[in-house]
């Protein structure tokens, strides 16, 4: 967690997680104990670092986030403008901001606009000016964004979606070794392949997901098919993608 703040650079966020770092280790052990019962003399905040590859910056958002931050706490409703990627264009939008969170080195926002009750997802870099308002808003019960999140590779909340993806033996330990989906379950096969079957949300970002290992999967089978079907790199690309719900 300390190592996290670089997504803040050259921010004032960035300068107050390095005060509020610097207390922190004022109040940790000058020895740290390791996991084998040994005591080391590093101090924590240098054990552990962050990559800074793909990170967005945040210099001259402070105001922005500070806003943001004060519609998060008080419920307060807040009025926006926003630069989306698809239209290029500034929208302006009343929203009930719900939660923050970082991806892939990047922050968003999980926002309902009340006109049209839908739950969106902002990046917080393309949203222009922010206005508290006085309007509080009630916090909507049944939104979880932790389980929204689980259940997308990337940004795309469409509906639910079933897929079986057979990888080859080169891709398998990398693709069985981790946790894609609560409810995954990965086939292991003799000559070394495995085939994940996993629930998830967004057809565009599970494939464009195949289309980054190093050898295409060997088939996969997306709902409404009778039978998995072979492909390729190029095979994958030609599918007809369905376009993004949420502005990225």
């Amino acid at each position: 967690m300390l190592a996290r703040d670089s997504i803040f650079a050259d921010s004032e966020v960035e300068h107050d997680l390095a005060s509020l770092k610097s207390k922190l280790a004022a109040l940790l052990p000058a020895a740290t104990a390791t996991p084998s019962g040994g005591r080391t003399a590093m101090p924590l905040s240098s054990l552990f670092t962050s990559s800074p590859n793909g990170l967005k910056s945040y210099a001259g958002h402070d105001a922005i986030l500070d806003t943001l931050l004060d519609g998060l706490e008080q419920l307060h409703a807040l009025s926006i403008s926003y630069l989306s990627p698809k239209h290029q264009t500034k929208k302006s939008y009343q929203v009930h901001p719900l939660k923050l969170f970082e991806h892939h080195g990047g922050l968003y926002i999980f926002a309902r606009l009340p006109k049209h009750d839908i739950i969106r997802i902002l990046a917080v870099d393309r949203i222009k000016s922010a206005k508290l308002l006085d309007t509080v808003f009630a916090y909507p019960q049944d939104f979880d964004a932790e389980a929204l999140l689980a259940g997308a590779f990337d940004l795309t909340l469409d509906d639910p979606i079933t897929a079986s993806i057979r990888f080859s033996a080169q891709d398998a330990p990398y693709v069985s070794e981790r946790h894609w989906s609560d409810d995954q379950n990965v086939d292991n096969h003799p000559d070394g392949s495995c085939t994940l079957t996993l629930s998830t949300s967004g057809t565009r970002d599970l494939l464009r997901w195949l289309l980054s290992f190093a050898r295409a999967p060997r088939y996969f089978r997306l709902p409404n098919s009778a039978k998995p079907f072979a492909t390729s790199p190029q095979a994958l690309q030609n599918l007809r993608w369905r376009p993004l719900r949420l502005d990225r």
